[in-house]
C-alpha cells in the first residue's frame, strides 16, 4: 500500500493524514523507514486517528522542496516503509494534498 503527498511550503516536521481508504490497514503502526536503496531514515509512526509522522530525516537528506511529491510504500507484513520523491508533474492533476493506492508498488 502506498500514499503520495505533495509537500507544502515550510514542512520541516511534516504530519501526513493517512487516507481513509487505507487507514484500517496502516493505523496504528510503526514502520522502519528506508530509501529505495536501503538507507535507513528513521521510524514512521501512524496513530489510531490516521496521523503519520517521522519523515523529517528523509526530507532533509533528499533536499525535498515545496511541491515535491513524497511517496511512502507501507509493507504491512515486515512493518517497513520505503520512501522516495516522485516528480510533481506525475501527481495526476488531482489538486489534493494526498492520495493512496491499495496495490503494492509505484504506478507506472
Amino acid at each position: 500500500m502506498w500514499i503520495r503527498v505533495r509537500l507544502p511550503r515550510g514542512s520541516p516536521s511534516l504530519v501526513v493524514g493517512i487516507p481513509v481508504s487505507i487507514k484500517r490497514y496502516v493505523c496504528p503502526g510503526s514502520y522502519a523507514a528506508a530509501t529505495v536503496d536501503g538507507s535507513h531514515t528513521g521510524l514512521i509512526v501512524a496513530d489510531q486517528d490516521g496521523l503519520s509522522w517521522g519523515y523529517s530525516r528523509f526530507l532533509a537528506r533528499t533536499g525535498a522542496d515545496e511541491g515535491d511529491v513524497l511517496v511512502v510504500e507501507f509493507d504491512l507484513v515486515n512493518q517497513t516503509a520505503s520512501l522516495w520523491l516522485d516528480g510533481a508533474e506525475d501527481f495526476g492533476g488531482l489538486g489534493s494534498e494526498s492520495e493512496s493506492q491499495l496495490e503494492r508498488g509505484p504506478r507506472s
